[in-house]
This record gives structure tokens, C-alpha cells and sequence, in this order.
């Protein structure tokens, strides 16, 4: 019989199954389709997008609010957060890491890939 640990970090391995590309691939996403709207809009709309990444995180900003996506804080689990630049207020959800894919928890179902998570993302930040 194997150790209790031993079965817990075989669970928690497999729950981190594909995060990192799912991680990754949200990135590259986020910063082409800022990009797009950088070189289209910045001079209607007087300011431009912002995309920071680090390893497996990533936020994207207009300098108003604010999305995050974490995921190396827990594998199976990717945090969203949504919050005004100048207030207190966020939006909280999350990416659960199941056997059928990635399911939202507190977000649309739409979300449980990375491009459409990445639209949302951006669609939040317009968002009053």
C-alpha cells in the first residue's frame, strides 16, 4: 500500500496536467490580441493595453482595471480576478483542472479555453 503522500502528490500532479499549456497559451493570446487592439484603437479610445506576464501568470490592463489569470499558485486551479484600479472591488473565479477539461467556477463556460478566457478577460476591463 503506498503512503498517503504519495497517492496525494500523484493526485495533485495529475490535476496540474496541462495547466502549464493552458497558462502559456493564454499568455500568447492575451498579448497578440492586445497587439491587435494597440495598433487599431489606442487613438480612439486614448490609451493602450497592457500585458505583463510572469512564468505562468499573467495580467492585462487598460490603467482603469485589471485581469488577472494565476496559475501557479495551486496546480489543478487557474484564479481569475477582475478589479477597478481605484477601488477595493474584484471580481473573483476560477479554472478547475478535471479529466473533462477545464471547468469555470464563477465564470462563463465559455471560459474553459484559453481564447475565449482571453476575450473575457479583455471584454472585463471595458467593463464599468
Amino acid at each position: 500500500m503506498e503512503h498517503w503522500g504519495t497517492q496525494f502528490a500523484k493526485k495533485v500532479a495529475h490535476r496540474g496536467e496541462g495547466q502549464s499549456d493552458f497558462a502559456l497559451d493564454l499568455i500568447d493570446l492575451l498579448q497578440q490580441k492586445a497587439d491587435e487592439f494597440n495598433q487599431e484603437l489606442p487613438d480612439v479610445f486614448g490609451f493602450s493595453l497592457k500585458v505583463t506576464a510572469k512564468a505562468e501568470d499573467v495580467s492585462v490592463t487598460n490603467g482603469f482595471k485589471t485581469a488577472s489569470a494565476s496559475s501557479s499558485l495551486l496546480p489543478g486551479t487557474i484564479f481569475i480576478r477582475v478589479w477597478n484600479n481605484s477601488t477595493e472591488r474584484s471580481f473573483e473565479a476560477a479554472l478547475h483542472n478535471t479529466p473533462n477539461g477545464f471547468e469555470p467556477d464563477n465564470l462563463p463556460n465559455e471560459c474553459s479555453d484559453p481564447s475565449s478566457l482571453a476575450e473575457w478577460m479583455i471584454h472585463e476591463i471595458f467593463e464599468p
